[in-house]
């Protein structure tokens, strides 16, 4: 992942994100779940492991997640991993990384219907 960040406001957002440690694959992590903060506004997502390649996994974000943000406001995204049975569990964190909502001329959700 990018040390910046960017998302449209009202957008659909997927991160396509790549484990770098040879052999090991998303599902060896365990439970990942992604945070995105800004100001007051908490969005929790999954990580997904790709089927198709293990070293890859995603996340999504809707319309109606990225619609709570602020444009032209600064946002912190970061990766939380749990790992184990809950007596046992270990819990890691990522370093947070800093983002930008970018503006969008459309202040509502849209869909095709």
């Amino acid at each position: 992942m990018a040390s910046s960040i960017k998302i449209r406001r009202g957008t659909s957002k997927t991160f396509i994100l790549s484990i770098n440690s040879e052999g090991r694959t998303w599902s060896d992590l365990g439970t990942l779940i992604t945070r995105i903060t800004q100001e007051g506004v908490v969005i929790d997502k999954p990580i997904v492991p790709i089927e198709t390649d293990p070293a890859k996994a995603k996340v999504s974000y809707t319309q109606e997640d990225t619609i709570k943000l602020v444009e032209k406001k600064p946002f912190k995204m970061q990766i939380f991993s749990i790992l184990g049975p809950s007596e046992t569990e270990v819990a890691t964190k990522s370093d947070v990384y800093n983002g930008i909502v970018l503006p969008s001329l459309w202040n509502e959700v849209v869909h095709n219907d």
